[in-house]
């Protein structure tokens, strides 16, 4: 193998490494991103499941307390429990 040749292989292989770890790099950094991003989903997440549990819990209570018989009461459940 000549000498230019051997210069222009190695030249060819320095060229192909730097942009083979200049994608990797971008790649990494997006993937780090993307896994930030979800990990503050995860977070909502497990907000929203706590919130759930602890309505569940009162819903259950709430369940096992009897139904009003008269008319003004259960109206005035109904009041209480409308969404404004």
């Amino acid at each position: 193998m000549s000498l230019s040749l051997s210069v222009s292989v190695c030249v060819c292989v320095c060229v192909f490494d730097t942009q083979v770890l200049e994608k990797s790099s971008v790649r990494s950094r997006r993937l780090q991103a993307a896994l930030d991003h979800l990990r503050g989903h995860n977070v909502l997440i497990d907000e929203l499941t706590d919130w759930l549990s602890n309505v569940h819990a009162k819903l259950l209570a709430a369940n096992d307390m009897p139904a009003p018989t008269d008319m003004a009461a259960v109206k005035a459940v109904i009041r209480q429990h409308m969404v404004h």
